[in-house]
């Protein structure tokens, strides 16, 4: 009846990734009665039909950015519900590894790339969602540092060779070598024999 109070009816619709907010008087209208609210004098006209419709709302959802090993620091995102955003490009860093994308767990596959763009990774109002940076092994080069250096022949250097068998340099110092070993031994020999024929005398 007109001019008398009533509660509206509690909402019992839903809508993935929306929020119910409130009643409206059109379908594109902004919220003027809250859920199961008091009110009355919907219409001065007896008989009428009053249609209200549901807002909705985007839920939002948080992105937080796991290093899952690596060091770093990405700020976590906030978005709405049916809104494509880019995913925050990575600058996290492992030793040894190198990133390849996102996983939704800390030993998943790969699901996300690098700045790849995304929507509605969560139907559920205020969730935090997580995503886990995924990491390959380098490979790793031999490393030839100290004693593992390995060892490289060098040319010879010629201030240090030896003189030739053949050359004419050996064949000199050879014969100077004979020649005076011969004189010094035929002197030893001479003066020995000369103090044994003194002695006998």
């Amino acid at each position: 009846a007109y001019d008398t109070s009533f509660k509206l009816s509690l909402n019992t619709f839903t809508k993935t990734g929306y929020r119910f907010a409130g009643w409206s008087t059109s379908s594109t209208g902004d919220v003027i009665y809250t859920d199961n609210v008091n009110a009355k004098n919907l219409s001065s006209t007896n008989g009428e039909i009053i249609n209200l419709y549901a807002v909705w709302k985007p839920i939002t959802y948080t992105i937080k950015y796991n290093a899952n090993g690596g060091t770093g620091n990405i700020p976590s995102q906030v978005l709405d519900y049916g809104v494509k955003t880019k995913l925050a490009k990575n600058v996290f860093i492992k030793d040894g590894y190198k990133f390849k994308g996102w996983s939704d767990s800390s030993s998943g596959n790969i699901i996300y790339s690098d700045e790849e763009n995304i929507s509605n990774l969560s139907t559920v109002d205020g969730e935090v969602v997580s995503l886990y940076a995924v990491w390959e092994r380098l490979e790793e080069k031999p490393d030839f540092e100290d004693n593992n250096k390995p060892i490289v022949p060098t040319e010879p250097d010629n201030n240090d060779t030896l003189p030739d068998n053949n050359s004419s340099e050996f064949d000199i110092v050879s014969i100077v070598s004979i020649v005076v070993g011969s004189i010094l031994g035929l002197g030893i020999i001479a003066s020995v024999s000369w103090f044994i024929f003194r002695k006998k005398r």
